[in-house]
Parts: C-alpha cells; structure tokens; sequence
C-alpha cells in the first residue's frame, strides 16, 4: 500500500515537473506514418519508447537502451531505479513507440572503459558496446529515481592502475531520459556536437524525436 501510494505521489510530482514546459501539442509524438506500428530495436544502444505509464501524460514518454537483448531503464522502484526487463515486458506495459538510433556509432573511435562497478582496469570498446557499458555500469553503482529534470551521474570507485589514487563510488539519480542521456556519454568523445543535442532535450519525448527512428527512412538528424 505504501508503495502504490509512493508511486502515486511520484506520477503527480512527474505531472508537475514536466507541465510548464509542454503544451498539449507536444505532450503526443505524431508518428511519421499515420497508425505505424513502432519497429523493434535492431542494434546495441538503440533507444526504445513508449507511453509513459500515467493516464494524460503517456506521451511525455519512457525510454530505455536495447543492449542487444534487453532493455535497461530507469524506473521508480526501490532499491536501484536502473532496471532491465525483456522487450516484450517494456512493449506491454503502455502503447510501444518504437526504436531510434544515432547515426555512424559504429565508425566513432574506440572508448576506454570501466568494466565493473569497482573499475580496477579498463577495456577498449566500440561506441556501441561502450555506450551499453556505461549503461551497465551505471546500474550495477546504483541509482534513485528523481522526476525533475537534473539528474547525478553515477560513477564507479576507482583503483589503482586506473586511476592514481582510490575514488568512492557515486549513486546516481537519474529519470527514464535523463539515464539514457548519461549512458551515451561516450557518444561525446566521438561527436559531442551530437551529444550535446540529446543533453539539451528536456524530456522523454523530445529525446526520443531527436533521433533517427528504425523502419523510418528519413535524412540523418
């Protein structure tokens, strides 16, 4: 019963957060083709949406990372927000949007990355595969859920050789887009002029129409 009431308090503190900043206009993203069933994810760190789960604001949105097979999201549960769930879990919960993408990841230069939460080495990955570390990292250091638009980047300690002295973990606190956004902070060392583009988006729904969408052939955004 708390938590029910929990997650109620936090859909209207949502509600609230997000109503100055979006008119009944934006609140619904108009598909590209009229009644166009959503595509699946076909790659590592597509960006998947849907409605977000709150009856006159589902098209504010949710969005999660596809790590090629799981979706990892942020949601108000406790313990740690970050989540992964199947495909078919993240459909069903609320109308499925479909998948986006940014373009040419996989040309970006290789990232050197934290493998764990204790990041005692790091690894050499392509941007996808780094972009769904991070993410994987992130949830494995731990998140709280935060409706507001700011967010705390989780990081993980850091040891020696990979960092010159001992570091303490960061919890993070993020909300759904605000995870993704930090999750593809690698994208900023491959083009930040692209990164910087999804940092500036303000919600769920707006992140998720800044990107170029599977099954939809459009010029490159």
């Amino acid at each position: 019963m708390k938590t029910h009431i929990s997650q109620i308090v936090s859909h209207m503190a949502l509600a609230a957060a997000l109503l100055p900043v979006a008119t009944h206009a934006q609140w619904r993203r108009p598909p590209t083709v009229p009644m166009q069933v959503g595509a699946n994810p076909v790659s590592a760190a597509d960006i998947v949406g849907r409605d977000l789960d709150l009856i006159g604001l589902g098209g504010v949105g949710h969005v999660g990372i596809w790590t090629g097979n799981l979706v990892i999201e942020a949601l108000n549960t406790s313990g740690n927000a970050i989540n992964t769930n199947s495909l078919t879990d993240f459909k069903s919960r609320t109308r499925y949007w479909g998948a986006g993408f940014v373009i040419e990841l996989e040309k970006m230069p290789q990232q050197r990355m934290c493998i764990d939460a204790n990041c005692s080495y790091l690894i050499s990955l392509g941007m996808k595969e780094a972009i769904v570390q991070n993410a994987l990292v992130i949830k494995q250091v731990g998140a709280d859920y935060t409706v507001t638009d700011g967010y705390i980047s989780a990081r993980p300690a850091c040891s020696p050789p990979a960092c010159t002295s001992y570091r303490r973990p960061i919890r993070g606190l993020y909300r759904c887009d605000k995870f993704v956004i930090d999750a593809f902070a690698p994208l900023s060392n491959g083009n930040l002029e692209r990164w910087n583009a999804m940092y500036k988006t303000n919600r769920p729904s707006t992140l998720f129409s800044s990107l170029n969408e599977r099954g939809v052939f459009l010029q490159p955004k």
